[in-house]
């Protein structure tokens, strides 16, 4: 898992978190439009309750949810970055 500060510097992070993919920024899409899988280990707990979601009938993962530390992350191929507060 990474913070925002190590995001890669050669990609453009309003490219490829509010653009790409496009879905996210969508208002009216609806929960049902993902999937989920559920007690997965949190990288920052270790606690079995993080909930990752997934682009419907795919294997791209979208972002992540501790029901345990409340870590919320989204991903850019395989690297969970972590979101705080703005």
């Amino acid at each position: 898992m990474k913070n925002i500060d190590s995001f890669p510097s050669h990609i453009s992070f309003a490219q490829n978190i509010f653009i790409a993919p496009r879905y996210l920024l969508e208002k009216k899409r609806k929960q049902e439009d993902m999937e989920k899988t559920v007690q997965n280990v949190c990288p920052k707990c270790g606690e079995g309750a993080m909930n990752v979601y997934y682009e419907d009938d795919s294997d791209v993962r979208l972002g992540a949810w501790c029901e345990s530390c409340d870590l919320k992350g989204f991903f850019v191929g395989k690297e969970l970055f972590e979101v705080g507060r703005v």
